[in-house]
């Protein structure tokens, strides 16, 4: 029942990976017989696909974690894993017609031989994970309240990584974790597969500020016969400016700083979602024939 509910646990526990790459841990309850985790997409030097700062060719995650627990009558343990997700299949052990993982070791399983399970109280961990699945171990000794983990993980392989905070000695007790961790692209804070967002969003900067000062050259030009479609025309490709230039800059200050404010993306959203609705509308208008059609054939 333990390592189900250790399942369960992991599950419940997820915030989005998108929303920063630096995470802010505010006394985060760390239950016994739970695990949470963290996900982001990350690029190994190699395969960056620029360098810059703030990142300046490294790769790696940060850990500053101060863990606090409420009882201390016991020794305690709390594990913290990283690994890359084709690792994932390494960390846990599914039984036979079962739905979900169990990922801390019990003495039933201990008993069965499973793969992985040394340990009562310690993650499931298969023996073929050896070099691949990198874990610290924070301790905490008899009336020992407070414990401390700073440490890097260099990213060596591209691709989506896992970062896990396991509490599987039932004898640790309820946690609280404080602190942070960052996650540092070699360009940068961006998430791996968010990079490629920002040029895009750049060269549709670019497109719609070309495009909206032709329409404006063209429009001064024929002031007198413009019609009141191109008007509306003409308040779409402004959305359209805004809206693209909204998630650029918003991009860009996520890559320098970590963090996504929540004003830029109300304001992305809210452009994106007037453009698209005025845009349908004109075709529909359009398609009636309103303005581009006169109601009799008379003079």
């Amino acid at each position: 029942m333990a390592g189900r509910a250790a399942a369960l646990g992991l599950l419940a526990w997820c915030l989005p990976f998108t929303a920063a790459n630096i995470y802010v841990y505010k006394k985060q309850p760390l239950d016994p017989d739970v695990i949470q985790y963290r996900r982001v997409g990350m690029y190994a030097p190699e395969d960056s696909p620029t360098v810059g700062l703030p990142g300046d060719g490294k790769s790696e995650v940060q850990i500053d974690v101060t863990l606090t627990r409420e009882s201390a009558r016991q020794s305690g343990l709390i594990q913290v894993l990283v690994f890359h997700s084709t690792n994932l299949d390494y960390v846990g052990y599914l039984e036979p017609g079962a739905q979900q993982k169990t990922y801390c070791c019990t003495s039933a399983l201990r008993k069965d031989g499973v793969p992985g399970c040394a340990s009562v109280g310690h993650m499931i961990v298969s023996p073929k994970a050896t070099g691949a699945v990198w874990q610290q171990d924070v301790t905490f000794g008899a009336n020992q309240t407070t414990s401390q983990l700073l440490a890097d993980y260099q990213v060596r392989e591209s691709g989506v990584h896992y970062l896990l905070f396991s509490s599987c000695d039932p004898s640790t007790g309820k946690v609280l974790i404080d602190g942070s961790t960052l996650w540092m692209n070699p360009y940068g804070f961006l998430p791996g597969e968010l990079f490629h967002f920002l040029p895009f969003y750049g060269c549709m900067s670019l497109l719609y500020l070309a495009l909206g000062v032709l329409w404006f050259i063209l429009c001064a030009r024929y002031w007198r016969e413009l019609l009141r479609l191109q008007n509306c025309i003409s308040g779409v490709i402004a959305l359209g400016m805004v809206e693209t230039a909204t998630w650029y800059f918003d991009y860009v200050s996520f890559n320098s700083t970590g963090t996504r404010g929540l004003v830029p993306v109300i304001v992305g959203v809210f452009a994106s979602t007037v453009k698209k609705t005025v845009s349908r509308l004109l075709v529909l208008v359009v398609s009636l024939g309103y303005g581009v059609v006169r109601p009799t054939l008379g003079a």
